[in-house]
């Protein structure tokens, strides 16, 4: 293993970063996936950014996702649907017990079909 000094951030350190340490990456992104279940219906998410999704699901294909309460004041999305070209979304359930957000600066959940 080799390990260097990094003296400046660069956008590689960056990403490398966020796939090896997802807790810090201040957005929960779900990957491309089928035949899944998520069961955190008790979870508590707050999104402090005031810009960017707070959750984005990619493609699903026969997924069962159920969510907790997503607070967030950002102008984006609190929950959001994303399918991607590689997997569309399909014959999956995508649930939550709460989106929160005051101001009403943002939306709460989004279904992008973009690519569909």
């Amino acid at each position: 293993m080799k390990i260097e000094v990094v003296s400046q951030p660069t956008s590689d350190l960056h990403a490398a970063l966020a796939r090896l340490l997802p807790q810090l990456n201040p957005k929960l992104t779900v990957p491309d996936m089928e035949d899944c279940a998520i069961h955190a219906e008790g979870a508590r998410f707050h999104y402090r950014p005031h810009q960017g999704d707070a959750v984005v699901v990619t493609g699903v294909n026969r997924c069962r996702f159920y969510f907790g309460t997503i607070f967030t004041d950002s102008t984006g999305a609190a929950l959001r649907i994303k399918p991607t070209e590689n997997m569309p979304s399909l014959m999956s359930i995508v649930g939550f017990t709460g989106l929160i957000g005051t101001g009403q600066v943002g939306i709460g959940l989004c279904v992008d079909s973009s690519v569909e």
